[in-house]
């Protein structure tokens, strides 16, 4: 892994002029199917999303060859789709990559995706991405977590083409950092507790998914910091942040207080005040202040840092291929 290369990356990524998004009242797992279709977009492979029928397989394969043969326009699914799927009451579910030659004699690809059981067992599906070692109730996500994590590494794991190393760390990196980045979820900033995707890497190549998590983190410090910092500056105050491209966001020290900051106290005057990674946490603590800001400073949407989402995407993807490698 070269270092120098993600911390240009990120850096760039972080200059970019960002767009909201539009506000969305979806469930953590809705917000990750979301990502199928950007993930497409991406990647230009068509993933088919099939209707689970766990009690009739007759109905899910029916349903399956139905969804196939509409999505690619082709009519090549109904001699060939029980031979290709299996498995078919998976909790966990699945990604299947399919290759098939047209009626024109055109060889294609696509990729037939079995979502996650709705309510799947957290502790069942934690052993089952381990490889059968039992993970403790106190390292484990919650229920949305779980699911939205199998939806997007099932969705990266539709761009497999060989079945190889890279591939597979390719799309456990990729889970880990989209589901940060999906969710945004604020209590790392002051080391409350772990970033929920963290909790996932101990399970599937730990040592390219924690580099996953860090740079997920690491967008989201920089996106809030600026957040913050404007913030304080529209209540008065001089307020600038320090960027950082540091990616050892599992490290961060974090500051005790404000110390003589006067951005943080009442009164007229002129008032100054430096965001930091180390002092985050603190200007959202100042509970009472004038200098009190939110934590996110602005509602968080997925990829809210990226132009687009499929800008998004496509840096995530991208960057999970250079940190599986």
């Amino acid at each position: 892994m070269n270092i120098k290369t993600f911390l240009a990356a990120t850096a760039a990524v972080l200059l970019a002029s960002a767009t909201p998004a539009a506000a969305q009242s979806q469930t953590l797992p809705q917000k990750a199917m979301s990502v199928v279709a950007d993930m497409e977009a991406v990647t230009g492979r068509i993933i088919v999303v099939l209707e689970r029928s766990d009690h009739d397989l007759s109905a899910f394969y029916y349903k399956a060859m139905t969804a196939m043969c509409e999505k690619t326009g082709d009519n090549w699914c109904e001699d060939q789709v029980m031979r290709l799927l299996s498995d078919t009451t998976n909790p966990l579910g699945w990604a299947r990559v399919i290759r098939y030659t047209n009626d024109e004699g055109v060889d294609k690809t696509i990729c037939a995706l079995l979502p996650p059981k709705p309510n799947v067992n957290v502790a069942y599906a934690a052993t089952g991405l381990t490889g059968g070692i039992v993970v403790g109730m106190d390292n484990l996500p919650d229920l949305d977590e779980m699911e939205a994590y199998l939806w997007l590494l099932h969705t990266a794991g539709c761009q497999s083409d060989s079945g190889s190393p890279i591939e597979r760390r390719r799309a456990n990196v990729f889970a880990v950092m989209a589901l940060a980045l999906v969710q945004g979820d604020t209590q790392f900033v002051g080391a409350y507790a772990p970033t929920p995707a963290r909790l996932f890497v101990p399970f599937r190549d730990p040592t390219h998914t924690r580099w996953g998590v860090n740079v997920a983190e690491r967008l989201l410090l920089e996106h809030w910091k600026a957040q913050t910092a404007d913030a304080l500056t529209q209540i008065g105050c001089n307020a600038s942040m320090v960027a950082s491209t540091d990616l050892n966001t599992d490290y961060i020290q974090r500051a005790p207080s404000l110390g003589t900051m006067d951005c943080a106290q009442e009164g007229a005057g002129y008032r100054s005040a430096t965001v930091t990674d180390a002092n985050l946490w603190l200007w959202s603590a100042q509970q009472g202040q004038n200098a009190s800001v939110a934590l996110p400073p602005q509602p968080y949407q997925p990829f809210a840092m990226f132009p687009t989402r499929k800008d998004g995407v496509t840096y995530m993807w991208q960057t999970s291929l250079q940190l599986a490698q």
